[in-house]
Order: structure tokens, then C-alpha cells, then sequence
């Protein structure tokens, strides 16, 4: 579970490496890592995905991926 300080930083992350749309995490529980699922056409205009990856865990301290859609296997994100 992620805290609302948590919570800010990672929409902060995201809205510094250009995106601020909706996010997404498929329903993993695990407590060491998270995937967040964006649209194709979002992931593809990243310049270093793997760079945001790392600024999200740093963030959750956990293991971050972003992923494109994968249909309606989505969670909303949030506390």
C-alpha cells in the first residue's frame, strides 16, 4: 500500500518526464514491486523509460515497470 506522500511523487515523476493522463497498475500483490500501464502511444513518446522506472521506485522503493495496455487487466491507482 502506498501513502498519499508516495502517491505524489510518482504522479510528480511521471508529470516531469511529460505525462500527466491517467495511471494504471496491474493487481499485482507483491509489495516489492508495481507495474503501471499506460497506453502504447504514451510509452513510445518517453525518451528514457527505463530512467522513469527507476525515478518511480526510487519514489516507492520498489521495483517499478511501465507497460503498455494490455486491455482491462488495469487497477486504478491511488490511495
Amino acid at each position: 500500500m502506498m501513502d498519499a506522500g508516495q502517491e505524489r511523487s510518482v504522479r510528480d515523476v511521471f508529470r516531469t518526464a511529460g505525462y500527466d493522463g491517467d495511471l494504471r497498475t496491474l493487481p499485482i500483490d507483491s509489495e516489492d514491486e508495481v507495474c503501471f500501464i499506460l497506453h502504447l502511444e504514451d510509452v513510445l513518446r518517453f525518451e528514457d523509460l527505463v530512467g522513469l522506472e527507476v525515478s518511480v521506485g526510487e519514489a516507492l522503493g520498489r521495483k517499478a515497470w511501465v507497460l503498455a495496455d494490455v486491455g482491462n487487466a488495469t487497477v486504478p491507482f491511488g490511495v
